[in-house]
């Protein structure tokens, strides 16, 4: 930061301790974080660590040593109730920081906290028409979607197609498998390929196949033969603009990879970028997030892969590790509990293994090996370049594990491909 910082995260405490004396003041770890220069950033945060108060002092401070318009200032999170307590904390803080006790300049204005859904909704808000879709209307609930796909099954014209689930089953796979079509990005033509050449290569087993290897085969069979049903519900939905949360989170991030001019909007619109909850965004949203805000922009992403809800949905808990997974971010900061490493990817690496550093105050704790930090917070490894494996169970990482039963043709177990992402998400920074 070349701009002359006047107001240290401990002055701020203590100037906003004037108007509300049950002020913290931050730790010497959460004081690292909150002055982090504007470059990519991430923070393992673990529970109980003060994230969501280091978040909101790290807004505070921003605005109050110039370097950031309270405006310029994005700050997305998970849920509508994260995303109101987020806002509502820094909105009042801003408001003592703005009190004539206090002594400040602080600029008018509000930073932009909204959920990671309800950002690509004002993306496709914005820009969906010129991909000609009407995406101005909230999106279809499960009872919808559900009536929808029932409509296209059950008056499915194609007498060859047979089925041995009930209709209702064939219903739940035709939305799940749509789900992992957006979510991912791919086709049904590479879901058929992929599909087909592994059923011929399962096919070559002959006497050597088992129960399961057949499970397996009728699983994707029975894939393959509602691939054309989830092309006609997506079409439907988008045609007619009935668009779920998946439509438009995939939708959102097409035009964030797609039109440069979007790109040029949203990083001149917002100088800095907070992402909270990071463990949970889906493959959509790392797409579109990087599509907009990779490349170096002022990115803190905050999250803990042992919090990870929410990868029945397309999010991977390796995706945090991987936002990090690139050689020109140059500071790290990760916080496991009341644990912290800050400094290079090298040297957290070497941190990491050896030694840990606490709210001591004193540089340097009790040396914990592997198993220690698993229980800690979890098996970070080089949390910078590999991934946290089996954190994941949705159809974006591949699993060629034909040994287990595969018994859901549209949902996340039968991930047996190729075709879908095998990286949890990077970042480019």
């Amino acid at each position: 930061m070349s701009k002359e910082i006047l107001y240290s995260p401990e002055v701020i405490a203590n100037k906003l301790r004037i108007v509300d004396p049950k002020v913290r003041i931050p730790s010497r770890e959460q004081s690292a974080i909150i002055e982090a220069p504007l470059v990519p950033a991430v923070v393992i945060a673990g529970a109980g660590s003060g994230k969501t108060e280091t978040m909101s002092a790290r807004v505070l401070y921003l605005i109050a040593n110039g370097l950031a318009k309270p405006e310029e200032i994005l700050g997305l999170t998970f849920t509508r109730k994260a995303a109101g307590e987020l806002g509502v904390r820094i909105r009042s803080k801003l408001r003592q920081l703005r009190d004539p006790r206090v002594g400040l300049e602080i600029p008018r204005g509000e930073p932009v906290i909204m959920t990671y859904h309800s950002y690509a909704g004002r993306l496709l808000n914005e820009h969906a028409i010129r991909y000609g879709i009407d995406a101005s209307s909230d999106p279809m609930g499960e009872a919808a979607i559900w009536q929808m796909a029932a409509q296209i099954v059950s008056n499915w014209p194609d007498d060859d197609f047979t089925s041995e689930s009930a209709l209702s089953t064939v219903i739940y796979d035709v939305i799940g498998l749509s789900r992992m079509v957006l979510e991912h990005l791919t086709s049904s033509d590479e879901i058929r390929k992929i599909s087909e050449n592994l059923l011929a290569q399962l096919e070559r087993l002959g006497p050597k196949s088992n129960d399961t290897v057949r499970g397996v085969q009728k699983v994707l069979q029975q894939r393959v033969s509602i691939l054309p049903m989830v092309e006609e519900l997506i079409s439907t939905r988008q045609k007619n603009g009935e668009l779920s949360f998946d439509d438009q989170m995939s939708l959102a991030a097409r035009i964030a990879m797609e039109i440069p001019e979007v790109v040029e909007i949203e990083r001149s619109k917002y100088k800095v970028v907070l992402l909270d909850e990071y463990q949970d965004t889906s493959q959509s949203q790392v797409r579109m997030l990087s599509a907009l805000f990779g490349d170096g922009h002022a990115v803190m992403a905050v999250g803990d892969p042992c919090q990870a809800i929410y990868t029945w949905r397309g999010a991977s808990a390796g995706t945090i590790g991987a936002f990090a997974n690139d050689a020109r971010l140059n500071l790290v900061r990760i916080l496991v509990g009341d644990l912290v490493f800050g400094g290079s990817r090298k040297q957290n690496v070497a941190r990491l293994h050896q030694q840990v550093f606490t709210r001591n105050g004193l540089g340097i704790g009790e040396t914990h090996d592997r198993l220690s930090f698993q229980k800690v917070g979890h098996e970070l490894g080089d949390v910078n370049s590999q991934r946290v494996e089996n954190a994941s169970m949705n159809v974006g990482n591949t699993y060629h594990a034909v040994s287990s039963a595969l018994e859901d043709v549209g949902g996340h177990r039968t991930a047996v491909d190729e075709t879908l992402n095998d990286d949890p998400g990077v970042f480019p920074l």
